[in-house]
């Protein structure tokens, strides 16, 4: 793979062991049909070293299913992440059974996922985002459904401070018309942004570039959750073919994250 020295990814995930024992879990997990997730892993995209040498870099989350552990996946990533640089940005899962505080103190962000986590508060979790909009950092979540939708709305209300990353540009697979609900409703909401991870669909990435204002949205590729020949190169062109200006490709590809960073 060739050095894109110019791309930021925003979206990665990090898998703590071995691919055989991915396998299983995959095809053997009783959840294998209920969730998505499940059937779209590229076991191509599984070398993240390889990977991660090639873009200037990149907020990595645990790999996520039902069977995972939190706290462990949590501890594997920091451990990992150390052999980077300071570009490499480990971002917890946020943990409703044991204490994760201790993970969010050391990062920028956490993530929630619908697998793991429902959509309404609870006590630990609320400890977690006190920290957070504390401290402004980020979550990164889906809105795939009016729940969830709705559980945007809260933490917004909420939570002052915190800023809020919509992964795959808040869509839902299967209702477009929620998506261009999720960006519209947050088109004028400073404290949103969006990620592109497995968005490829041309139409979808030009109405949220006409909707949003382009420095909240970032490149993102899901990596290895995309099953494609040649997912990252494929994530890339779509936002190079995108018909807007060559800033803006920049800034999506990368500037934009930076950005978001340092503030």
């Amino acid at each position: 793979m060739k050095k894109m020295e110019n791309v930021f990814d925003a979206h990665m995930h990090y898998f703590h062991g071995k691919c055989e024992d991915m396998e299983r879990i995959l095809s053997t997990s009783p959840y294998k049909d209920s969730y998505f997730v499940y059937h779209s892993v590229n076991f191509n995209c599984i070398d993240i070293d390889s990977y991660l040498s090639t873009v200037s870099g990149a907020f990595l989350m645990p790999f996520i299913l039902k069977e995972t552990n939190i706290q462990e996946a949590n501890k594997s990533l920091f451990e990992y992440s150390e052999k980077f640089s300071t570009s490499i940005y480990p971002i917890p899962l946020i943990d409703e059974d044991t204490d994760c505080l201790q993970y969010l103190d050391k990062s920028i962000g956490a993530k929630e996922h619908f697998i793991k986590h429902n959509a309404f508060a609870c006590e630990r979790r609320e400890r977690a985002y006190r920290l957070l909009d504390c401290h402004r950092k980020f979550l990164i979540l889906h809105c795939g459904d009016n729940v969830r939708f709705n559980y945007v709305e809260y933490l917004l209300q909420r939570y002052k401070n915190l800023r809020i990353v919509l992964a795959h540009l808040g869509v839902n697979r299967m209702n477009r018309n929620l998506t261009n609900k999720v960006l519209e409703k947050y088109s004028a909401e400073s404290r949103v942004y969006f990620d592109t991870s497995t968005i490829f669909d041309a139409d979808v990435l030009k109405y949220a570039c006409s909707i949003i204002p382009i420095e909240r949205i970032f490149f993102g590729s899901d990596t290895p959750f995309v099953v494609r020949d040649n997912p990252i190169e494929d994530a890339v062109k779509s936002i190079m073919e995108l018909d807007i200006s060559d800033s803006d490709k920049k800034n999506i590809l990368h500037n934009n994250v930076i950005e978001f960073i340092n503030n």
